[in-house]
């Protein structure tokens, strides 16, 4: 009897964790990274997303990481890079069934290099070695049909990955307008 109750506590535990997962509007962007040699997780410092205002549209621009060693830029190339932005939001309000849905967008990188420094505005100036890598998002996706807008950075959650070696942030984030 005190097995079954157990059991059963955890799979409500569990519920209630899937519930508040769901709750919470997942605001997320994954960087996977397959160069291994010149840009190793281990060696990250800081994530930084400036994001562009268009309306009352906010998108991600530029990501900008920064390492802890000098990155050599003439090994740097978009193929090793993929950024892929992810939304989870609550469909459903029903009682019995919490449902979500889930955006995944990929990002075309349009610019990839380094920087000896950061700039607020997602666009330094490029050097040939530096310890920040620049990463410009392009407007368009690979799948524009689900767009995805970024309506509440603050709770913006960057994931960098190589392997199955990670470093998450919560990040910075830097607001421009454009017009």
């Amino acid at each position: 009897m005190k097995r079954t109750g157990n059991l059963v506590l955890t799979a409500l535990l569990a519920l209630l964790g899937f519930v508040i997962l769901v709750e919470s509007n997942d605001n997320k962007l994954d960087i996977k990274i397959a160069d291994k040699e010149n840009l190793d997780v281990k060696n990250i410092k800081n994530v930084t997303a400036v994001a562009e205002t268009k309306g009352s549209e906010k998108k991600v621009k530029t990501v900008i990481i920064e390492f802890d060693k000098t990155i050599k830029d003439p090994a740097l190339s978009k193929n090793e890079v993929t950024v892929t932005q992810k939304k989870i939001s609550k469909k459903s309000d029903e009682s019995a069934f919490v449902t979500a849905e889930t955006k995944k967008v990929k990002r075309k990188i349009s610019k990839i290099y380094t920087s000896d420094k950061i700039d607020e505005n997602g666009k330094a100036e490029k050097v040939k070695d530096g310890k920040y890598l620049y990463l410009e998002l392009a407007d368009s996706t690979d799948n524009s049909n689900k767009e995805v807008h970024d309506s509440d950075l603050e709770s913006l959650k960057i994931s960098v990955s190589q392997d199955k070696e990670n470093y998450f942030t919560n990040s910075k984030s830097f607001n421009k307008t454009m017009k």
